[in-house]
């Protein structure tokens, strides 16, 4: 008689199974579970600004011999030394004329609105990135070097959010106000930042060259010690604050 490993009888045509050693540590994957979490998707922030405008594939049926011009609209760009994003009004900016510009050229105030939302995301400081300007100094161990090295970071990112702007309106220019004979320029003091066919960034500049030529004249017979007329009190390190407005023109 043939007996199994458990001293049992082996009949003929019959199998058992085999003892499993209790020090084996090899046993199948659990089964799948699903934790009903969704897949991750597109934040809103970067939907919106991956996908164009609607306003960008309207057309527009304007007559450009029945447009009449008007004069420049100014919008001024509050706190733009320190936060971009908050300057940028949503209000349609403010017109000398009887019938505002916009109304004859369609450009709607939803138009008008979703540019400048544009404008204030581009410009935005994400909150980490806030965060990250003076803890990043402090981790590393700099001590009151910290602040300026925070400052400096904090300039950085402030360029680099200004290009994004710049870029923005420049393809907003091309893209929406150019064909509705509009040009939104982008103007720190007198010297346009973005693309301009009009004549008034160039007509601004020929006016802010002879007055720092009278400037520099006048500046000889004066004492030394006082500062030049364009600068203002206030400036990190001296230098001067120099605003930022959009200026509306006609084409």
């Amino acid at each position: 008689m043939i007996l199994d490993d458990n001293n049992q009888p082996i009949i003929s045509g019959t199998t058992h199974p085999t003892r499993q050693d209790s020090t084996s540590t090899t046993s199948p994957p659990p089964p799948y579970e699903s934790t009903g979490a969704s897949a991750p998707l597109i934040s809103d922030e970067k939907r919106h600004h991956e996908e164009p405008p609607a306003a960008f594939s309207r057309v527009s049926a304007l007559s450009t011999q029945a447009l009449t011009p008007f004069s420049p609209m100014t919008v001024l760009v509050e706190g733009s030394g320190r936060a971009l994003d908050k300057g940028f009004s949503l209000s349609l900016p403010l017109s000398s004329e009887a019938t505002h510009p916009f109304k004859q050229r369609d450009i709607t105030d939803a138009d008008w609105t979703r540019f400048m939302q544009d404008l204030r995301d581009r410009t935005a400081f994400p909150n980490s990135q806030k965060n990250s300007t003076f803890i990043i100094p402090i981790a590393l161990g700099l001590g009151p070097g910290a602040f300026f090295i925070s400052n400096a970071i904090k300039a950085k990112i402030r360029r680099k959010k200004l290009a994004h702007a710049i870029a923005l309106i420049n393809t907003w220019n091309q893209n929406f106000f150019g064909p509705r004979q509009v040009e939104i320029i982008l103007m720190r003091g007198t010297r346009a930042l973005t693309q301009s066919k009009s004549n008034y960034a160039k007509t601004q500049d020929v006016s802010q060259n002879n007055h720092s030529a009278e400037s520099l004249s006048s500046s000889d017979s004066s004492s030394p010690s006082s500062p030049p007329d364009n600068e203002s009190k206030g400036g990190c390190c001296g230098q001067p604050k120099i605003p930022m407005k959009l200026v509306v023109v006609a084409l």
